[in-house]
């Protein structure tokens, strides 16, 4: 019963379901070909019921479910020397055929190949329905002031776009007269907010020996 529960958990996941979905495809129930506690303590795992996705823990869902909690507790535990308890009776309207047959095996034979499809087919449609965020994006001028006027501004642009962080690309520059023959760089990068800091870019620019102060403009 242990290992039981131990296998399969997070029952509301599709993984989860998808792994009990296997089992149940070569076993009647949990622990074998009679029902048992350990039905009843994974089937108690189950907020809502399970993905139709999945037919063998579909069926497996149903059969558990149309048991009342007094009828389940009735269940003997793992190992118990005891056949199937009779299905529940069907509603009064419902014809003679209609009643649940003993015998019927509620949950077929899919190999494993069959439970891996399933599982498959069934992350794609999680993943289909799945809107993924756009990523939030800005376009940001800086302003870079070199330390002098003997500063090669080319070399201070190849420094700029020496940075390498993710999400962040550089894109157009230009020099510019600010007076006495001091030049300002500006350079564009365009970022992803959720990567890149503004300031660590900035910081990082300042870093270098040919560069006294940045802004943004």
């Amino acid at each position: 019963l242990h290992m039981a529960l131990n296998k399969f958990t997070n029952l509301t996941e599709i993984k989860g379901q998808g792994r009990l979905n296997g089992h149940l495809g070569k076993n009647s129930f949990i622990d074998g070909a009679t029902p048992s506690s350990a039905d009843i303590d994974i089937f108690t795992q189950f907020s809502d019921p399970p993905s139709d996705r999945f037919a063998n823990v579909s069926r497996w869902y149903s059969f558990v479910s149309a048991w009342t909690e007094e009828e389940r507790a009735g269940w003997r535990a793992e190992g118990a020397d005891a056949e199937c308890p009779p299905a529940p009776a069907a509603p009064e309207s419902g014809a003679a055929d209609d009643e649940v047959d003993d015998d019927f095996d509620f949950f077929g034979s899919d190999d494993d190949e069959e439970a891996e499809a399933e599982l498959a087919a069934a992350r794609e449609a999680m993943k289909k329905k799945e809107k993924k965020k756009p990523l939030e994006k800005s376009n940001v001028c800086i302003g870079v002031n070199p330390v002098g006027v003997e500063v090669d501004m080319a070399e201070v642009e190849d420094y700029c776009r020496s940075i390498a962080i993710e999400g962040l690309t550089w894109t157009a520059a230009i020099v510019e007269d600010v007076a006495f023959g001091i030049k300002k760089l500006k350079i564009s990068m365009n970022i992803v907010d959720d990567l890149v800091s503004v300031d660590e870019v900035e910081e990082l620019i300042q870093s270098s020996d040919l560069v006294i102060s940045t802004e943004i403009v």
